[in-house]
Parts: structure tokens; C-alpha cells; sequence
């Protein structure tokens, strides 16, 4: 009897316990779904707050395009006003001698473009309306945007010039915003007026959006009588040097039987494309730190910069400095060496590689 009483109890003590770890489990289910429920409602509730928010972010996108769009017409105006091509003759006579003994007769033209703004007759006239059509698309492209600008200056245009006038006006605007617009805007421009002027145009534009053998193609088809300005013969010079890299795979010499010099244990010569304190960015920052860990960590480290560098960049913080200059006991040194936007590409690469070669 007192072992089936004993049995009977402890039966009843497991059910009990069962019963209290069920309770205690749908009490932590209840919680969790609860806890569920809301987290539910939390993303809900951001989720709509986000969707509210989305037509507000494209508003913004169209007020910095249309930001972008007006300093764009800015720039364009400033490009054809009097003041500027004035400004670019005086710079181009100073470059070279041909082009000083050019400017008289440049600036006698610009005399008479002057006074076809202010009036004239014929041949200017036609002049005037060309320069005011080009303003017009700049409004109309500030108003009603590129889609809606395209569909005017196409309906208006009668004459294949006036039109190839506006759709290069238009591309000039949109390359920012939309390069394969500008593209096909610029490659139907020049289709529906070839000159030699639009040819040198639509190269520089398609080199600009990487098309790189079409630029270098249309370059190489223009008559000896166009006349490119000194940057226009640089920048027609790099693009060529790039066309072959592009078509020639990159001449990298074999390994040498002996070595053109020894090696030092723990030693780095870096070379870095721009550096403190000509340029403060995220690249020059990072290369800072990185030479400085090495140099925490026993390497022997100096750093020189890519030859040319920072001769040939106009955006230099500080006028190049001659030696060896410590930043933060980190040794740096400018390399004198060839114009990198005066050479053609290929030619830089090589004559860069045998100055680095000579310092190391």
C-alpha cells in the first residue's frame, strides 16, 4: 500500500511539473508573439514612413538636376560669351609663337562677332540666330528637362543644320547627367551635319564617355587644315597613345640575368600617383597611414611620386618642393619627368618606368 501511495504521489508531482513547464512555455510563446506582433508593427510602420519618403528624395534628385542643368547653361554661356574667347586667345598667344603671331587676325574676328551681336544684317544674321537658338534650348532644357527638350528643338527645327545645332547644344547639357544620351545626340548631330569642326567635337565627346578607338579614328580623319589648339593636339596625342595600348599589348622586358641593383632586406621604395601635402584626399591620406604602419613595424620605407607629378597638375595645394621633405618622419620626393596630359599615353608609361627604374 505505502509503495502504490509513494508511486501514485510522485506520478502526481510529474504531472504537476509538466503542467508548470507547459503554462511557463505557453506564457513564453504568448510573449514571443507578442513581441512578434510588434516588431511587425515597427517595420510596418517604417516601411510606410520610407515609402512617404521616396517621392520626397526625387523631388530632391529633380532639384539637383535642375541645380546641375542651370550651372551647366552657366558654363556654356560663359564658353560662348566675348569675354572668354578673348581671354582663351590672349592664353594661346602666350603659349606659342604661331599662335601670337595668329592673334591679330583672331581678334579682328572677334571685333566682327561683336558687332554682329549688336546688330547686323545677312550673313551675321544668320550668325545671331544661330547664338540665340542656342540659348533657347538652354532655357527650354532648364524648364522642361532632356526628354521634353529633345521633342521641341525637333518639332521647331526644320533645317538638318539648325537641328544638328540644337541637339549639340543639347548633348553638351546632358553628358553630365546621361552620357550615352550625349552620345547618341552627338553622333546624330554630326550625321546630320558632318563638318570638320563637329568630327573634332563628337572625338573628344566619345573619348570623354570611353569610346576610345572611334575617338581616335575620327582624330586621325581630319584634314591637315583644321587647326587644333596646343591642348587639343595634346589631348588628340593621348588619346592616340591609348588607342594602342589598346590594340598592342604593354612591352614588359624579361627578367635580367643579373640584377640592375641590390636589393636592400626591409627596404620599400613606393611610388605613389599623388601624395601629401599637394593633395589632401582619401588616396594621399591612406597612403600617409600605410607607410606609416610600415614604418612602425621596422621597414625602411621613402616614397616618390609618379614622375611629372605635381608639375602637371594645376590643382596643387603648394608649389613643388626640391629633395626630400619628411611628413610625419615619412620621406617623400617629387620625381621631375614628363607631362602626363602632354604625352601621348603609351610614350608617358615608358618614359615614366625608366626614371622610376633610375631611382631605384
Amino acid at each position: 500500500m505505502k509503495q502504490s501511495l509513494a508511486a501514485a504521489v510522485d506520478h502526481e508531482a510529474k504531472i504537476l511539473h509538466l503542467n508548470s513547464l507547459i503554462v511557463a512555455a505557453n506564457q513564453q510563446m504568448l510573449s514571443d508573439s507578442r513581441q512578434f506582433k510588434n516588431d511587425v508593427e515597427e517595420l510596418r510602420h517604417r516601411v510606410s514612413k520610407s515609402s512617404a519618403e521616396i517621392p520626397k528624395l526625387h523631388e530632391e534628385i529633380e532639384r539637383y538636376r535642375a541645380a546641375l542643368a542651370k550651372a551647366e547653361i552657366k558654363v556654356e554661356s560663359l564658353r560662348n560669351s566675348t569675354s572668354f574667347a578673348i581671354g582663351a586667345a590672349l592664353i594661346s598667344a602666350s603659349q606659342s609663337f604661331s599662335a601670337f603671331v595668329r592673334l591679330p587676325a583672331k581678334l579682328i574676328a572677334l571685333k566682327k562677332r561683336i558687332r554682329i551681336k549688336l546688330g547686323g544684317s545677312g550673313a551675321g544674321a544668320s550668325v545671331l540666330q544661330h547664338e540665340s537658338g542656342s540659348d533657347q534650348v538652354g532655357v527650354l532644357f532648364a524648364k522642361y528637362g532632356p526628354s521634353e527638350t529633345e521633342r521641341i528643338i525637333r518639332t521647331r527645327s526644320l533645317a538638318a543644320a539648325s537641328l544638328a545645332n540644337s541637339l549639340t547644344q543639347l548633348a553638351k547639357l546632358v553628358l553630365t547627367l546621361d552620357p550615352p544620351q550625349a552620345v547618341r545626340l552627338a553622333r546624330e548631330s554630326w550625321a546630320l551635319d558632318p563638318k570638320d569642326f563637329r568630327s573634332k567635337w563628337l572625338a573628344f565627346l566619345l573619348f570623354d564617355c570611353g569610346n576610345i578607338f572611334e575617338a581616335n579614328k575620327l582624330l586621325a580623319q581630319l584634314p591637315k587644315s583644321v587647326e587644333l589648339s596646343s591642348s587639343q593636339r595634346y589631348r588628340a596625342r593621348y588619346i592616340a597613345g591609348c588607342d594602342r595600348l589598346l590594340i598592342n599589348e604593354i612591352d614588359v622586358p624579361g627578367a635580367a640575368r643579373l640584377p640592375a641593383f641590390q636589393s636592400v632586406a626591409n627596404s620599400i621604395l613606393y611610388v605613389a600617383s599623388s601624395s601629401l601635402p599637394y593633395h589632401i584626399n582619401g588616396y594621399t591620406s591612406r597612403t600617409q597611414s600605410l607607410l606609416k604602419s610600415l614604418q612602425e613595424r621596422g621597414w625602411s620605407v621613402k616614397c616618390v611620386t609618379r614622375p611629372g607629378y605635381p608639375f602637371d597638375r594645376p590643382d596643387a595645394l603648394v608649389e613643388p618642393i626640391a629633395g626630400v621633405q619628411l611628413i610625419d618622419d615619412v620621406p617623400y620626393q617629387v620625381l621631375t619627368g614628363p607631362h602626363r596630359r602632354k604625352e601621348p599615353l603609351d610614350e608617358y608609361l615608358k618614359k615614366s618606368a625608366d626614371i622610376i627604374e633610375a631611382k631605384a
